[in-house]
């Protein structure tokens, strides 16, 4: 998976996810802990797909340890594997470029929900 197709599914699922909290937040329910537990399973399979590609396409040598921590605690993970595998001079912009992606996912996710429930009416 490229990073240009990982970014693109990030972004997708944190606006769908936005749009069902947005949703249930109409209905005055709480959004059920499955659509939580999906959201999180897909945001964990394409971490860890990206990490593996990312790594092969790089001729880096993946570790098990790096695996398991860019599926369980990816915003520790994944900048400290960036700033392992980037050239001198990348590595400070290809971290940044994460937390961009992390914070543009809560602001997208966190607009896309006072949207719905403003146009709702909740």
């Amino acid at each position: 998976m490229s990073s240009r197709v990982a970014i693109t599914v990030v972004l997708i699922l944190c606006t769908a996810f936005g749009i069902l909290d947005g949703y249930f937040l109409i209905m005055n329910a709480v959004t059920p802990r499955a659509f939580d537990l999906l959201f999180g399973v897909v945001i964990m399979i394409t971490a860890y797909t990206w990490y593996r590609r990312d790594a092969i396409s790089r001729h880096h040598q993946a570790s098990v340890f790096l695996g398991g921590a860019v599926i369980l605690i990816s915003p520790l993970a994944i900048p400290y594997y960036l700033a392992r595998t980037r050239e001198s001079g990348k590595k400070l912009k290809a971290v940044l470029a994460f937390v961009g992606l992390v914070v543009s996912c809560l602001v997208i996710g966190i607009a896309t929900t006072s949207i719905v429930s403003a146009v709702g009416g909740a």
